[in-house]
């Protein structure tokens, strides 16, 4: 994600033009147009992939998610945190789709830069072991 990233902001800064948005397989599924023909082929690996991985295009491809995970890096902007309830017992990172929560040394960390807040983790833990903090 980090490497596309930067290459379509290279791009952008050498050809003043938005390529992306010409290819975008979200503006050719909502709009039915794109630019060119490699939009449609896109759309169709996405809901393809889409099938077999949970949000490919938000794990693979999304310069928002990205940006958002780097944001929150700031000092005083909020992230997911653990606290004392926390068993390890796993649900939480069982029920991350997109492997943002891992085990490290006998304890669950959230890498922030991956996590896009979708709250499956918050919902599924049943000791209220996670929650929002400011950095």
């Amino acid at each position: 994600r980090i490497i596309l990233f930067l290459v379509l902001i290279t791009q952008l800064a050498i050809t003043k033009t938005n390529w992306f948005c010409k290819i975008d397989p979200f503006l050719v599924s909502f709009n039915f147009i794109s630019a060119y023909q490699i939009g449609w082929y896109l759309l169709g690996l996405l809901i393809l992939t889409s099938v077999f991985i949970h949000r490919p295009f938000c794990q693979a491809a999304c310069p928002i998610g990205l940006v958002l995970g780097i944001v929150s890096k700031i000092p005083g902007a909020r992230k997911l945190n653990y606290n004392d309830n926390c068993t390890s017992c796993n649900i939480c990172n069982d029920s991350c789709k997109i492997g943002a929560i891992s085990k490290s040394n006998g304890e669950n960390k959230i890498n922030s830069i991956e996590c896009n807040f979708c709250g499956e983790c918050l919902d599924s833990c049943t000791k209220d072991a996670i929650n929002f903090k400011h950095r």
